[in-house]
């Protein structure tokens, strides 16, 4: 793999993109697999690609994921575990085996972190939660985006200037918890 060495340079390969991609997340875990999420153009959609440098780096591939939809990924502290993000859930595998572990719903989630090798906290658009997995629990940690920016309906536009419909404000306050 990667790690052996040797007298010689060696490439790695690569990987050709449509124009306008771009590489949302990378992770190269310590079995010398590499995971890579592309997002195509303006849009949501997204490729996964897995290269795996344990055997021989001479030989390696990307090899494109069935995985469609993912917005980013997250490594769990030991790299054992990834978080897969996507638009109405959270998707956990193991890293090496690439097996799901767990899958979390949450409405539109926006970030996603693990706690430990078996906490995580998922935070949406509207709530920030902490999971635990292998079991089903879920702690409200708190409100996503509270004070003057805070959410609101989609038909609402919510900011410094606009914070208002028919007179009432829309914006959540944090003392209101």
């Amino acid at each position: 793999g990667v790690g052996d060495y040797s007298d010689e340079p060696v490439s790695l390969p690569y990987l050709l993109l449509p124009r306008g991609a771009e590489v949302r997340s990378v992770v190269w875990g310590w079995n010398e697999v590499v995971t890579i999420v592309v997002r195509l153009g303006n849009s949501h959609d997204s490729l996964m690609y897995r290269l795996n440098l344990r055997s021989s780096v001479s030989g390696a591939q990307f090899r494109l994921m069935p995985e469609t939809g993912v917005r980013v990924v997250q490594a769990s502290p030991d790299i054992s575990r990834i978080a897969l993000l996507y638009a109405d859930r959270v998707v956990i595998k193991d890293y090496d085996r690439w097996a799901t572990e767990e899958e979390f719903s949450h409405p539109e989630p926006l970030h996603v972190r693990f706690r430990n090798e078996s906490e995580l906290i998922i935070a949406g658009r509207s709530v920030i939660e902490q999971r635990s997995m292998g079991r089903a629990t879920t702690r409200f940690l708190g409100f996503s985006q509270v004070e003057r920016y805070g959410f609101a309906n989609d038909a609402d536009r919510s900011g410094p200037e606009q914070d208002r419909r028919d007179g009432r404000d829309i914006r959540l306050i944090s003392g209101d918890l």
